[in-house]
């Protein structure tokens, strides 16, 4: 494999890379200084609040039953995979570097919600936005990579 090749390979790499890197940082900040369903204010409509996320797509598919989370993992990882492999294919495709990216962010907090499924049964969330006291979502910085990169994914359609 040429060495332009591999170099091409790794700067999507080091995107997802960088992504769990800085989600596991946070999510550990997270862990060590709240307690669970501690909510500290940043400015009006932000808040950290430290959550575990047992569903999946706003909380509206919580699975009840270890089977159904194990399944959940082996679907994570079939997607992962598969974004991967896309990624491998179109590696040197100049049309595909914006979707490579974005890929490469999908792929990132993925992997990296998809270790706190496996390791505390539950995503570590604590992102809290309000809006008039009604509050919106609750993310983490995965979650902001694979929304960021579902975006750029429907914006280069």
């Amino acid at each position: 494999m040429s060495n332009i090749m591999i170099h091409s390979r790794m700067r999507y790499l080091w995107i997802t890379f960088s992504i769990i890197l800085i989600d596991w940082s946070s999510k550990q900040w997270i862990r060590h200084c709240f307690f669970l369903k501690e909510k500290v204010e940043i400015f009006p409509g932000v808040n950290i609040f430290y959550t575990l996320n047992y569903g999946i797509f706003f909380r509206t598919l919580v699975p009840r039953h270890e089977l159904s989370r194990q399944i959940l993992i082996i679907m994570d990882l079939i997607v992962i995979v598969i974004l991967l492999l896309i990624i491998a294919m179109k590696v040197n495709d100049p049309d595909h570097s914006c979707k490579n990216v974005a890929l490469a962010l999908v792929v990132g907090g993925g992997l990296s919600n998809l270790y706190d499924l496996i390791i505390y049964g539950g995503i570590i969330d604590f992102i809290n936005l309000v809006i008039i006291k009604w509050n919106f979502i609750t993310l983490n910085i995965a979650d902001i990579a694979i929304g960021s990169g579902l975006f750029l994914i429907i914006a280069s359609l």
